[in-house]
């Protein structure tokens, strides 16, 4: 026998049907898994759609049917009107409720402001507008706090990121002090 016979002979011969039989296995397992799954599980789901929806021939929004924002018809339909009158009267609910959501909005959002600008003019402490810091609103004193604690906790990460940076600076300094004076 020469060499390359005897190396030959002392592998053994690797095919690839072993490895292509488990991929073919394991793939008729995981979607007959996947299929049995969503055979035996029921999933809810839920469609949106607009419409409108006629109860004794008189067709009504289906919105102003779940009651959003709508108290009372003052006319109805083929009424005469004069101009200026009131046609329907709203409930103020939905209306406070989104003035409330949008000045909460606000609020955060003037907090935000106020932080950004402080980090970015690299000051110690944030400088709320007087429209935030003057109002009675516990949601201002809260979101103030907890942009001053970001502001904190911002302040000292990037403190200890420049000291680490100043150490490494002086340890590379250091070191090429040394290379450049040692002897060739």
């Amino acid at each position: 026998m020469t060499g390359s016979q005897k190396s030959r002979a002392a592998l053994p011969l690797t095919g690839t049907r072993g490895p292509l039989v488990f991929a073919v296995v394991l793939t008729v397992f995981c979607l007959g898994g996947a299929t049995a799954w969503s055979s035996m599980v029921q999933l809810e789901s839920a469609a949106m759609a607009s419409g409108v929806l006629v109860f004794g021939q008189q067709p009504q929004d289906r919105r102003a049917s779940r009651g959003r924002g709508r108290c009372a018809d003052l006319v109805h339909e083929h009424d005469r009107v004069e101009a200026g009158q009131v046609l329907i009267r709203l409930d103020p609910t939905v209306a406070r409720a989104a003035l409330d959501l949008y000045q909460g909005n606000l609020i955060a959002s003037e907090a935000l402001i106020a932080r950004l600008s402080a980090e970015r003019d690299l000051r110690d402490d944030i400088v709320f507008p007087t429209s935030l810091a003057g109002q009675t609103d516990p949601r201002a004193t809260e979101i103030m706090a907890a942009e001053r604690r970001v502001f904190t906790a911002r302040r000292e990460q990037l403190q200890g990121q420049a000291q680490i940076l100043q150490q490494k600076k002086k340890a590379c300094n250091s070191t090429s002090r040394s290379a450049a004076s040692a002897p060739r």
